[in-house]
């Protein structure tokens, strides 16, 4: 796993945002409140609109969502 994420963080052309984005949906799914509280900052300083993480935190679909957002 740590390959992976080395790979999505640094060697993948998605936007910062978009990266964020799929990670913070993951860590909610999962239930993993590290990577939540990890990546929660990493998201609003790439630019994720708050009100899309605070959804996203609150189990809803964000109705927000840019389109390459939404796409992921």
């Amino acid at each position: 796993m740590g390959k992976l994420g080395e790979y999505l963080r640094l060697k993948t052309s998605l936007d910062g945002r978009v990266r964020e984005l799929t990670i913070l949906m993951s860590a909610q799914f999962w239930g993993s409140q590290y990577e939540w509280f990890a990546h929660a900052p990493m998201a609003i300083k790439a630019g994720l609109d708050s009100t899309a993480i605070a959804a996203i935190g609150g189990g809803r679909k964000p109705d927000n969502l840019k389109e390459d957002e939404a796409v992921a």
